[in-house]
C-alpha cells in the first residue's frame, strides 16, 4: 500500500512540476506578446478604413495620379460595372455662407473610351472604373495635398482580402495609362489611415490591421490567459487534495497509536 501511495505521490508531483513550468512559459509568453501589441492598443484617433491615401514618386511625365488593378474575375458580377465614374480633381476651396470650408471638385475628361477604362492587360483592370466597391478617386495632391485619396464603399482591408494580385497604374489626366507597377510590398500599422503608395516599379499597400507576427502575440496573449485560468484551479485543487490527504494520514496515525496505547492498558 505505501508503495502505490509512494508512486501516486510520484505521479503528482511530475504532473504538478510540468503545470508549473507551463504556467511560467506562459507567463513569459504573455509578457513579450503584451509587450509586442501594447503600442499597437494605445489611444489613438479612430481610423476610416474607407479612406485610403493615394501617394506616388518617381513618377512618369504626365502623371495626373494612380489608380489600382485587379483581376477582373475577382470582382464579381454582382460589383462590376463598365464605367464607374471619373477621377475628381480639386480644384478650388474657399469658405461658405456659413464660414464652413468648401472644396470645389471637377471631373477629369475620363469616360468609358479612355485607355485606362478599355484597360486589360493579363486580366487586371482599373478598380475605381469597373469595381461598385469604389465610390471615387479624389485628386488632391494638385492643390498642395500630401496624398490623393480613394474613397471605398468597403473596408481597404477586404480589398487587400479579396484581391490577391493588385498592381497601381500610372494614368494621366486624360487616361491613359502611363507605366504599371511590377512589385508589391504590404506593411501593417492599426494607427494610420490605409495608403497604397507608388514609386517607380514598386508599390505597397498599408492597412489597418495587425500583422501577422501581431495576430500570433495577440493569439499567444489569450492563450496564456486561458492556460492560467486552467492551470492555477488545479494547482490549487491539487494543493489542497495534498492537504486533506495529509491531514487524514495524520489522523489515521494517530488513532493508530491511540489504539495501541488502549490496548496496552488494558493488558
Amino acid at each position: 500500500m505505501k508503495e502505490n501511495n509512494s508512486k501516486n505521490t510520484d505521479i503528482e508531483d511530475k504532473i504538478i512540476h510540468i503545470l508549473k513550468m507551463i504556467l511560467v512559459m506562459m507567463i513569459l509568453l504573455g509578457i513579450l506578446s503584451f509587450i509586442y501589441i501594447l503600442p499597437s492598443i494605445g489611444r489613438h484617433p479612430p481610423v476610416n478604413k474607407r479612406h485610403v491615401y493615394l501617394d506616388y514618386s518617381d513618377a512618369p511625365d504626365g502623371t495626373a495620379y494612380i489608380d489600382v488593378l485587379v483581376k477582373k474575375d475577382e470582382i464579381g458580377d454582382d460589383m462590376y460595372t463598365d464605367f464607374n465614374a471619373p477621377p475628381e480633381r480639386l480644384a478650388d476651396k474657399g469658405l461658405d455662407e456659413h464660414g464652413t470650408t468648401e472644396f470645389i471638385f471637377e471631373d477629369l475628361n475620363i469616360d468609358s473610351s479612355s485607355d485606362i477604362a478599355r484597360y486589360n492587360d493579363d486580366g487586371y483592370v482599373s478598380l475605381s472604373v469597373h469595381s461598385k466597391e469604389v465610390e471615387r478617386i479624389t485628386i488632391e495632391k494638385s492643390l498642395g495635398y500630401s496624398s490623393d485619396s480613394l474613397n471605398l464603399n468597403v473596408s481597404a482591408n477586404d480589398i487587400c482580402k479579396k484581391y490577391r494580385g493588385i498592381k497601381l497604374a500610372y494614368v494621366s489626366e486624360d487616361g491613359k495609362v502611363l507605366e504599371v507597377t511590377k512589385t508589391k510590398k504590404r506593411s501593417y500599422d492599426i494607427k494610420k489611415q490605409p495608403e497604397f503608395t507608388a514609386s517607380g516599379e514598386k508599390a505597397e499597400f498599408r492597412t489597418t490591421e495587425f500583422s501577422p507576427l501581431g495576430k500570433l502575440a495577440s493569439f499567444l496573449l489569450l492563450l496564456n490567459v486561458l492556460i492560467i485560468v486552467f492551470v492555477i484551479p488545479v494547482l490549487i485543487i491539487v494543493r489542497i487534495n495534498d492537504d486533506i490527504s495529509w491531514k487524514m494520514w495524520v489522523r489515521e496515525e494517530l488513532n493508530k497509536i491511540s489504539d495501541s496505547k488502549d490496548d496496552a492498558d488494558n493488558t
